[in-house]
């Protein structure tokens, strides 16, 4: 199979299957206001997007999808700095950016 149709098949799986679900997860996190991802999944998320975004950036289409979905892991990271610490009560409060920045420096690397 070639990589355009590689490229439509991912689309296509990505559109119907997970993309409903993280749209799904959204919605539920402001509903039940919480982050509805967990910090090191989100982080690792992330991580990938950006670098295959900007860093190692791929052929069109997946640079978009690429970027379609660090845009909607931005909408869940804003979830996670309006309703984590309310959530994570076992890290101090002055510890909450430190640990998110430690987190997502850990699955840069």
């Amino acid at each position: 199979m070639g990589e355009k149709a590689n490229c439509y098949v991912e689309a296509n799986w990505v559109r119907k299957s997970i993309g409903a679900e993280t749209i799904l997860l959204i919605q539920r996190g402001f509903k039940d206001q919480t982050y509805g991802m967990p910090l090191v999944a989100l982080c690792a998320n992330l991580s990938w997007e950006f670098i295959f975004s900007f860093i190692h950036p791929h052929q069109p289409p997946q640079i978009q999808i690429n970027f379609v979905w660090l845009m909607l892991d931005l909408i869940i990271l804003y979830e996670f700095f309006k309703f984590g610490q309310s959530e994570l009560k076992h890290i101090p409060n002055k510890l909450f950016y430190p640990v998110f920045i430690l987190t997502l420096f850990t699955s840069f690397c």
